[in-house]
């Protein structure tokens, strides 16, 4: 019954205007279509309201996570241009907030051209995703802004002609907070982005055209592309805002004490879960376990937080001894100056390896290396334990069926706080990069 009534909702040869529901709400309530979403499961429609508690007894799930569920239902009602491909469908709108910005490219044929484009070229990683529904979602704000100016523009392929090119420059300086009496942007790398993008559209607009057969329209196109590249006069404005913007922003690094407690704080918490691991496997010990193991390779080798996001099982599987060299190692070990500094394997340098004392020829056994994208990454034996082990459970983690990556979580933020630093603000990534290259200079740390 439920499948029949999707099938009524859904289709446009079939449906007359009207939603049918599981349970209609009380007509006070001023319910409209909007408010109902499709069961990932059953395909029934509920309310959003409801759609958790549903999911409950549906598909035996919590409910607590409310972007799966909607994803999961948005993926089945595939609100999208039918010329949307499968990555596009299922990875890019689904998991885009349901707002005016979103439901105003939806069916946009041009954008929809360039969400596919842009799916197949960087579709290799799934992070590169987020980029896509960015650019679908600044598209969408474009053309909201340009809307507003002229009326006579319908959809983007409309945007890319000669006669609104001023409509385009003023609908950039309105997205991006243009202050005419500054001359200054409030979001300057927004307003540098939208040169590019236009041109990338208008590029895909004139390609279109051509298999089309429309060489009047390719033409309009042309000319719209060289106004563009002569005219697009906003850069120098960007140029000028970030310069005063970089004056005056002060970037307070974090202290030694602070990062030495979350370090510390780190290596309690995945000492406690390898040992829950170790003795039984449970599904909140394995996350954890993940969690605190990637944190604490992001902080001993200060790498930018996409990377150790990035971590293939692949390329983990590569590690060996350090048998690189002892100016490679050294250089490596200047972003971890304040832990305990390992050695190498004597059969790198043999010696390198005979300069060391005992407790140093003690600690090459200590450290692991694999290469992410090229970039080495040291491992101790600790952390080294806790990824096998992880690997070793990931086939009775579930939600971890088909996944290339060893694990991708944003913690930083989040246990910055929970370690108790006194001041969580300033332990992110990029300033802990900061952090390492102020103290190297201050202990005169050069490659000479």
């Amino acid at each position: 019954m439920k499948t029949a009534d999707f099938l009524f909702n859904s289709d446009r040869q079939l449906n007359n205007g009207s939603l049918i529901v599981c349970r209609r709400s009380n007509i006070r309530m001023n319910i409209t279509a909007e408010d109902f979403q499709v069961c990932g499961k059953c395909k029934g429609y509920y309310a959003r309201s409801a759609i958790g508690h549903h999911c409950r007894k549906c598909v035996d799930h919590d409910g607590k996570n409310e972007r799966i569920v909607m994803a999961r239902g948005r993926k089945i009602a595939a609100r999208v241009h039918p010329i949307s491909s499968k990555d596009v469908r299922n990875k890019s709108y689904p998991y885009m907030i349901e707002d005016a910005v979103v439901k105003k490219i939806r069916y946009d044929e041009l954008v929809t051209v360039y969400a596919n484009k842009m799916a197949k070229k960087y579709g290799t990683q799934g992070q590169s995703y987020k980029q896509v529904r960015a650019n679908l979602r600044l598209c969408s704000r474009f053309l909201i802004a340009i809307k507003q100016i002229d009326n006579r523009i319908k959809d983007f392929s409309d945007v890319l002609q000669p006669e609104f090119y001023d409509a385009v420059i003023g609908a950039v300086r309105v997205v991006t907070k243009y202050d005419e009496d500054t001359k200054l942007y409030g979001a300057p790398a927004v307003a540098f982005g939208y040169g590019i993008l236009l041109k990338k559209l208008a590029e895909l607009l004139r390609n279109e055209n051509t298999k089309k057969k429309m060489p009047g329209k390719t033409e309009e196109v042309d000319n719209f592309i060289k106004l563009l590249e002569a005219g697009y006069g906003i850069n120098r404005g960007v140029a000028e805002t970030q310069a005063q913007n970089n004056r005056r922003k002060e970037v307070v690094l974090p202290t030694t004490e602070d990062i030495k407690k979350l370090h510390a704080f780190i290596k309690m918490e995945r000492d406690k879960y390898y040992e829950k691991m170790t003795e039984k496997f449970l599904d909140i010990s394995w996350e954890s376990l993940a969690r605190m193991t990637l944190l604490s390779l992001r902080i001993f080798n200060r790498r930018r937080p996409g990377e150790i996001e990035r971590l293939y099982i692949e390329d983990f599987r590569s590690h060996r001894s350090l048998d690189q060299g002892w100016l490679e190692i050294m250089t490596l070990l200047r972003a971890t100056w304040w832990l305990p500094i390992p050695g190498l394997d004597h059969a790198s340098n043999q010696e390198a390896y005979d300069g060391l004392s005992e407790e140093g020829k003690k600690l090459t056994s200590k450290y692991s290396r694999f290469k992410i994208r090229g970039v080495p990454v040291l491992v101790d034996k600790e952390v080294l334990d806790c990824l096998n082990l992880l690997i070793n459970h990931r086939e009775n983690a579930a939600h971890e069926t088909g996944n290339r990556y060893l694990s991708a979580c944003d913690l930083m933020r989040e246990y910055s706080v929970k370690c108790g630093t006194g001041a969580p603000e300033t332990v992110r990534g990029t300033i802990l990069r900061k952090h390492i290259a102020t103290k190297c200079i201050a202990l005169n740390l050069t490659d000479g």
